[in-house]
Formats: structure tokens, sequence, C-alpha cells
């Protein structure tokens, strides 16, 4: 995920690493909330304008997001991916879109420990999947375990039909249960930020994946 490297990367380029750029401190949250405004709800406009980025870059940024948590989900219930014909797929773009619009999140200003910094993100987590999980699970037990295992092979047109058929069912009860979607207290996470091999200061992958997983509650 390159998603904070470019804008890490120009706020560098621009500032170096001296207090010439004005407060670092408040330069480094504003940066990771404009990340976020555009990862999370499609916000764009501080991105672009921190980073110099284009609305195309802003955009993709946003849309590998909504991919990402599409994939968390079908991995969380055993969903095929794959096997989901595009309409359904962008029923799932849909509820990945309204999930990530729902979160609320601030980056406070960040302090500098050794030779990095620390910018603390405070949020509340959302609280849903173990509600829905009890309506997917009694979907699959009455209605698809059945239909599974009357299906000898793998490999045919009636399995690829049912795993079809199952990824439908469960955007569906998403659907019909988002209106029961909850948060938690307000908590709060620590992104690290740190220079890397070539002297520029970035977030790592492992660094955002933390944050979604904090953030959506997907594990």
């Amino acid at each position: 995920m390159k998603k904070i490297l470019s804008l890490l990367l120009t706020v560098m380029l621009l500032c170096g690493v001296s207090t010439a750029c004005g407060n670092i401190s408040q330069t480094y949250a504003d940066y990771v909330q404009a990340v976020m405004d555009c990862t999370y709800h499609n916000d764009t406009a501080q991105y672009i304008s921190l980073t110099g980025s284009t609305e195309q870059q802003a955009q993709m940024l946003y849309q590998n997001e909504v991919h990402s948590v599409v994939a968390m989900i079908c991995q969380k219930f055993d969903v095929d991916v794959n096997s989901l014909p595009e309409s359904t797929y962008d029923e799932y773009s849909d509820f990945a879109e309204n999930l990530l619009n729902s979160i609320t999140y601030h980056a406070e200003p960040s302090i500098k420990a050794n030779n990095s910094y620390q910018v603390t993100l405070t949020a509340q987590p959302l609280e849903f999947w173990d509600t829905v999980f009890v309506y997917v699970e009694n979907a699959y037990v009455s209605e698809f375990l059945p239909q599974f295992g009357r299906i000898q092979d793998t490999n045919s047109p009636e399995y690829a039909d049912t795993l079809s058929r199952w990824g439908e069912k469960v955007v569906n009860i998403l659907n019909e249960h988002f209106s029961e979607l909850t948060f938690q207290e307000s908590q709060y996470i620590t992104i690290q930020i740190q220079p890397d091999t070539t002297g520029h200061y970035n977030i790592s992958t492992h660094q955002w994946r933390i944050v979604d997983r904090f953030l959506l509650g997907l594990e």
C-alpha cells in the first residue's frame, strides 16, 4: 500500500527535515488526516493540495482501499471473491464505501521519539461483525450447507453457481443489517513515521494494515 509514501516524500521534498516549513508536529498530523480523508471518505481536496497529486491519483487511493475492504469482508465470510459476478461485486463495493464513510477519526499533532515521529489517531472502531456473523452463519447452515454437501465435483458449474449465490446472499445480509452498525468507545492507535534506507520518512504497509484492522474491526 503506497498511499502514504508519495505524500510523505512530497512533504519532505518541500520542507526538508528542518523547521523551515513551520510546525513539523502539526504538518505530520495534517497529512495523516488528509490521507485518511482521501482513503476512507473519498475527500480528496486536502490530499491533492498537500501532495500535488491529481484527482485521478487520489481516486486510485480510494478505490484501492474499497477493493481491499471487499477482499477482507469476503475472506471473513468465506466468499470466493473470484466467483462473484460483476453486479454482485459492485454491491460489495457499495457496501464497503458506506462502511468507510461511517468511520470517524482525528489525527493528533505528532511527537518525535528517537528518529521517528508518532501520530496518534483517535477513533471509534466499528462494532458490527459479531452481530452480522450470526445471521450469515444461520443462512449458511440452513440454506447452503446442504447444497454444498450434495456437490461432489468442486470444478462443476453447479459448484461455481452455488459459490456465486452464496456471495450474493452474504452481501444481501450485510445490507439488510447495516442499520445495526455501532461503534466502540473512543480509542487511539499510534502511527510510526520512520525514515527508510534512502532517508525519506514514511509509513510502512504493515502499519497501514494495522490501521485498517483497528478502524474496521476486521481480522
